[in-house]
């Protein structure tokens, strides 16, 4: 909740499986998760999907993923789309230590590597 709290207007937020706290922090009220986990007809996305995929684009957070670090290559997406775009935000990705052995993580970093701007040596 408290790495969501330093967040501005136009950054993102990908949450994991658990991260209900970082929903709150991003303006998301316990009604609102509600209505996903019950699957009211109310749910953000009419409740067609799994309550952990729910997303408010427009209020930063972003839909997850069912696979294990899928979320990652979503976020170093936006970032880079973001950085093209010189609009200075940030996006976040919450993951456990089951991503550890996943792919998509170290994919997500080289790529993410591989975007940065060269480093002026003096």
């Amino acid at each position: 909740m408290g790495a969501c709290l330093a967040l501005e207007r136009g950054d993102t937020v990908i949450p994991s499986f658990r991260t209900r706290g970082a929903m709150m922090a991003m303006g998301i009220t316990i009604v609102e998760q509600l209505r996903e986990i019950m699957h009211s007809l109310l749910a953000a996305c009419g409740s067609r999907d799994a309550p952990h995929h729910s997303s408010w684009p427009e209020r930063g957070l972003m839909p997850g993923s069912t696979m294990i670090g899928g979320h990652l290559a979503m976020a170093g997406g936006l970032a880079l789309a973001m950085q093209l775009e010189a609009q200075g935000a940030v996006s976040r990705a919450f993951f456990g230590d089951g991503t550890l052995g996943a792919g998509d993580l170290y994919e997500t970093m080289h790529i993410a590597g591989s975007c940065l701007p060269p480093v002026e040596e003096k």
